[in-house]
C-alpha cells in the first residue's frame, strides 16, 4: 500500500504531481535555489552514511542500477577524514604490537 505525504488540503486526495507545491513551500520557507531531485540526492548520501549498504539504498530510490545510485550519493568531507582516521587507529594499534625486537629483525 502506498502511503501518500502530500494531500490536497481541501480535498484530502493524495497530490500525485507536487512540483509545484513544492516549488511554492521554498518560496514561503525563503528557500532559492533547492531541487525537488536535491531531496534524493540528501537521502542517499544521509543513508551511506549511516553504513547503509549501496544496494539497499538502490532499492530504495528504486533505481535500476547501483551505478546511477552512485551519481546520488556525495562523499563529504568530513566523512574523508573519518575514513582517514579511522585507517589512522588502525595503523597506531598496529605499531604498538611491533616490538623493538620484531622492529630491528624487520629493518635488517
Amino acid at each position: 500500500m502506498i502511503t501518500f505525504v502530500f494531500l490536497n488540503p481541501e480535498t484530502k486526495k493524495p497530490l500525485t504531481r507536487i512540483q509545484r507545491s513544492f516549488k511554492t513551500a521554498c518560496k514561503n520557507a525563503d528557500i532559492e535555489g533547492l531541487r525537488l531531485q536535491d531531496l534524493r540526492h540528501s537521502f542517499a548520501t544521509r543513508l551511506v552514511k549511516k553504513g547503509f549498504d549501496i544496494e539497499t539504498v538502490r532499492d530504495l530510490l528504486e533505481h535500476y542500477s547501483v551505478t546511477v545510485t552512485q551519481r546520488y550519493t556525495n562523499s563529504t568531507d568530513e566523512r574523508k577524514k573519518e575514513a582517514v582516521e579511522a585507517l589512522s587507529k588502525k595503523a597506531e594499534v598496529s605499531d604498538k604490537m611491533v616490538t623493538e625486537e620484531n622492529q630491528s629483525k624487520l629493518i635488517h
